[in-house]
């Protein structure tokens, strides 16, 4: 008897020899890639952007310095980001990159504070970019200076695609979806609605713009040029 165990042992031995060798053979797993922030901000990065309707005109997005903004580290960024070129404060807090900019339009001008979108992008995400209200102008026939204006934006991951620019091929950029809706009095008058859209390449940023508002989702700029620090 003890034999045959002895036999059956020796038999398999070599298979179970082979099958851990293959297993130490085997390759690991890759470890899936890390995220990568939905723009990077390092003083000194810039992007340059070319009109598709006037490939002469161009415009510069930059990091201009490191500041401090409600507590968190924060950068002065000059160009565009929200449809205006001026100085905007951005950070990251709280899963989102947080922003503080000038909003302007006809009279209204405000400052708006807000999410100008998730820190790591993903199809589907909605948020509430921003809101605040003025009161106090005399725009007849649509505000008096008795009326409250009230300024609501929200964001929307619509899509994700490669996206071929002058600067190269993007892949991921996501089509980031801005509704800019204008009201007064508590919102029981709608006066008008912004559409704008974004594409943005994690990790690289702003790759392309459509400041038309006509929802066609055609760039009305592209990212030409850019250096990341």
């Amino acid at each position: 008897m003890w034999n045959g165990w002895v036999a059956k042992i020796m038999m398999s031995a070599p298979i179970v020899g082979l099958a851990i060798l293959a297993s130490c053979n085997k390759e690991p797993t890759p470890e899936p890639p890390e995220p990568r922030q939905s723009i990077p901000l390092v003083v000194g990065s810039w992007w340059i952007y070319r009109d598709t309707g006037d490939t002469t005109k161009f415009d510069t997005t930059t990091v201009l310095y490191d500041t401090t903004y409600n507590g968190h580290e924060a950068y002065a960024v000059a160009g565009y980001l929200m449809g205006s070129y001026d100085t905007t404060v951005v950070y990251y807090a709280d899963s989102n990159l947080n922003m503080a900019y000038n909003f302007t339009f006809g009279l209204i001008e405000m400052t708006v504070e807000g999410v100008l979108m998730p820190e790591f992008l993903a199809l589907g995400q909605h948020w509430q970019v921003g809101e605040d209200s003025v009161s106090g102008i005399d725009f007849p026939p649509f505000f008096d200076p008795t009326d409250v204006v009230i300024l609501s934006i929200w964001g929307t991951v619509e899509d994700s695609a490669l996206l071929s620019v002058p600067a190269g091929d993007f892949d991921p950029s996501f089509l980031i979806h801005y509704e800019d809706s204008i009201f007064k009095n508590s919102r029981d008058t709608l006066i008008t609605t912004i559409t704008t859209y974004s594409w943005v390449c994690p990790g690289i940023g702003i790759t392309a713009r459509d400041e038309n508002g006509d929802a066609q989702t055609t760039p009305t700029a592209e990212l030409w040029e850019y250096h990341l620090q």
